[in-house]
């Protein structure tokens, strides 16, 4: 799949819009996702999300971006890996990750193996 001069985002994981049922189970590969006017990847509510041997380049912001809307939000299980990044893009964007000390809505310590650009995140 090659997605190009969107103005939003590549993918947008999001609740279903009846019964605030996440998005799960979701499969991003072998992909091309480039100028963007904001983010490669965001999940708002999403879980067992895999993105991985995709190449973003030119993005207007982050490459993957865990933007929970409201507390009911998140993402649990995100797996990115073996991707490449080339120009522009921010890296990768966690809101709600650290409040007052507390990991925030339905985010848990991240696992990193840098070289790899793999990162997990599970459910408390």
């Amino acid at each position: 799949m090659t997605i190009s001069g969107s103005w939003g985002d590549c993918l947008y994981v999001d609740e279903t819009a009846a019964g605030h049922v996440w998005s799960g189970s979701i499969w991003v590969h072998d992909s091309f996702c480039t100028r963007t006017g904001r983010s490669g990847i965001s999940i708002v509510s999403g879980s067992h999300v895999t993105i991985e041997r995709d190449h973003f380049d030119k993005l207007g912001m982050h490459v993957l971006d865990i933007e929970p809307d409201t507390s009911a939000g998140g993402g649990t299980y995100v797996t990115f890996r073996n991707n490449t990044v080339g120009s522009y893009g921010l890296g990768l964007d966690l809101h709600g990750l650290l409040l007052r000390g507390r990991w925030g809505p339905r985010l848990k310590r991240p696992r990193c193996d840098d070289h790899r650009q793999h990162r997990d995140w599970q459910s408390p």
